[in-house]
């Protein structure tokens, strides 16, 4: 069952020169961030709707445990779960949807996709190494990391103390200046 905001027609996801094709609604087009987009939006109502529910259900206990049987609170909580099932419902069929206009796309070689700060891939120049060699790279890597750390909150700590000793000075000073003027 497709939803409104997804119907189109869509070519085969074979075909890599695919070119979205308008919606029947509009001339939105229909492509995976499109469908993301709804996908989110989709999310957010899942959470707002969620919410909700945990609101009447803290209605209907009482703060002593005695629970309360309004039957205004049962149907809008039958209301809100259909409701979020639907959306649960839709939810899938965005990532369905998705995946198929997707479906050339690789996912799992996801770390070649990392871009790197010097350029060249730092993983394959570990696959080299025998896992002795990989750890004592890592500790050596971590400790490096360590110490760049333990500077940067060196240096951050000097910045608190500078800071400090300013609002000090500004503090002794308008109070001077409330006790001089009368």
């Amino acid at each position: 069952m497709a939803t409104p905001g997804t119907q189109a027609n869509v070519t085969p996801a074979s075909n890599p020169t695919h070119t979205p094709t308008p919606t029947l609604q509009g001339q939105r087009e229909v492509n995976c961030v499109s469908l993301c987009r709804l996908g989110q939006e989709t999310v957010q109502d899942i959470v707002a709707k969620t919410n909700e529910i945990f609101v009447v259900l803290k209605a209907m206990q009482l703060p002593n445990g005695v629970s309360n049987t309004n039957p205004q609170h049962q149907t809008k909580l039958q209301d809100l779960i259909r409701n979020v099932q639907s959306q649960f419902k839709k939810l899938r069929l965005l990532y369905d949807k998705c995946n198929l206009l997707s479906g050339g796309m690789d996912q799992s070689n996801a770390e070649e996709l990392i871009p790197w700060k010097d350029g060249q891939d730092s993983l394959s120049d570990l696959s080299g190494l025998g896992s002795e060699d990989r750890i004592q790279f890592a500790n050596k890597e971590k400790q490096e990391l360590m110490k760049k750390v333990s500077a940067k909150n060196q240096q951050l700590q000097q910045l608190i103390e500078r800071l400090r000793s300013v609002i000090w000075d500004i503090n002794t000073m308008m109070a001077m200046r409330h006790t001089a003027w009368p």
